[in-house]
C-alpha cells in the first residue's frame, strides 16, 4: 500500500516517479521537491516517491508535507498579490498561472487502489478542493519492499542498491496504479533538479516512445582510450528517463532482464553499474 502525502484536485495524464537512494538526506529531498513544484510539472503530473524502506518513508514524511504546504502558500501568495488568478515572475522563474485553470472541477480519483468517496480531513487538501481553478497533482510514497517483497535481484548480487532494485519495482508499481497515465518520467531524487517541465518533449510522441539522454564525456587520455574502445556506444544518463507509458513499461522489463544477464557474467556478486 502506498502512503498518500497529498491528494490532487484532478486526474492527471502524466506521472513522475522519483527514486530515493540510500544516502539521500533531508536537504536533498527538500531541494528536489521544492524545485519540482516550482518547475510546473506538478500542475500536470502526479508524483510517486520510491523509498528503500518504510522507515525511510516515515522519516521523510514531514519534509514532504512541509514542502507541499510551502508550495500552496507560494501559489496563493502570487494569486493574492496579483489581484488575478496567478502571476508570472521572470526573476524567480516561477509561473503560478499554470496552476490556475478554468472549467469544471474534475472528479477526484486515487492514483492506485479503489476510489475514495469520503471527505478529506487534511486541511490543505480541503482548501484546495474549494477552488474550481487551482489544479495540482497528488504526491504518493511507495516502499520497494511492498513492490518487490522477495528482492528479486538478491540472488544475483550480495548487495542490491536502490539504483538497481528500482527496476524490479517499476513493473509492479506501474501495474498497481489505478489510472492509465499517458506519459511517465523516471527521475533520481539526489542527482536531478527539474527547472522546467521536460515531459513536453514526449507529449506529442507515441505511447511506445522512450526519451534517453546521453552523458557528456569528460576529457582526458583515459577517457579517450575508453571512447575508442566503445566506439559508437554511449553512456546513458539514468537519472532521467521519460516517454510514453507503454514504452517506459517495456524499458523497465528490459532493464531488469539486462541487469540479471550482466550479473551472471560476473564471477563475483558485487554491485554493477
Amino acid at each position: 500500500m502506498g502512503t498518500l502525502y497529498r491528494r490532487g484536485t484532478k486526474a492527471m495524464n502524466d506521472l513522475v516517479v522519483g527514486h530515493v537512494i540510500e544516502d539521500v538526506n533531508e536537504d536533498y529531498l527538500r531541494l528536489f521537491l521544492r524545485v519540482l513544484h516550482r518547475s510546473g510539472v506538478t500542475s500536470r503530473a502526479d508524483t510517486v516517491l520510491l523509498f528503500g524502506s518504510s522507515s525511510l518513508s516515515s522519516r521523510f514524511s514531514f519534509v514532504i508535507e512541509e514542502e507541499n504546504e510551502s508550495f500552496f502558500k507560494l501559489v496563493r501568495h502570487y494569486n493574492d498579490s496579483s489581484g488575478s488568478k496567478g502571476l508570472r515572475d521572470s526573476v524567480l522563474s516561477f509561473d503560478s498561472t499554470q496552476f490556475w485553470k478554468s472549467g469544471k472541477k474534475d472528479v477526484k480519483e486515487t492514483i492506485w487502489g479503489k476510489k475514495s468517496r469520503g471527505s478529506y480531513s487534511n486541511s490543505t487538501e480541503a482548501e484546495g478542493c474549494e477552488s474550481t481553478r487551482l489544479t495540482y497533482g497528488s504526491v504518493v510514497g511507495f516502499d520497494v519492499n511492498g513492490l518487490d517483497p522477495e528482492n528479486s535481484l538478491a540472488g544475483f548480487l550480495d548487495h542490491v542498491p536502490m539504483s538497481l532494485r528500482r527496476w524490479a519495482s517499476y513493473p509492479m508499481l506501474l501495474g498497481r496504479l489505478r489510472r492509465n497515465f499517458k506519459h511517465v518520467m523516471l527521475s533520481d531524487v539526489k542527482n536531478l533538479m527539474l527547472l522546467s517541465d521536460p515531459l513536453g518533449r514526449v507529449r506529442n510522441r507515441s505511447p511506445e516512445s522512450v526519451y534517453i539522454l546521453a552523458k557528456e564525456r569528460s576529457s582526458g587520455k583515459h577517457n579517450k582510450r575508453n571512447s575508442e574502445k566503445t566506439q559508437s556506444h554511449h553512456l546513458v544518463n539514468s537519472g532521467i528517463l521519460m516517454g510514453g507509458a507503454r514504452g517506459i513499461r517495456r524499458l523497465s522489463n528490459a532493464m531488469l532482464t539486462e541487469i540479471v544477464r550482466a550479473t551472471m557474467q560476473h564471477k563475483k556478486k558485487s554491485s554493477i553499474s
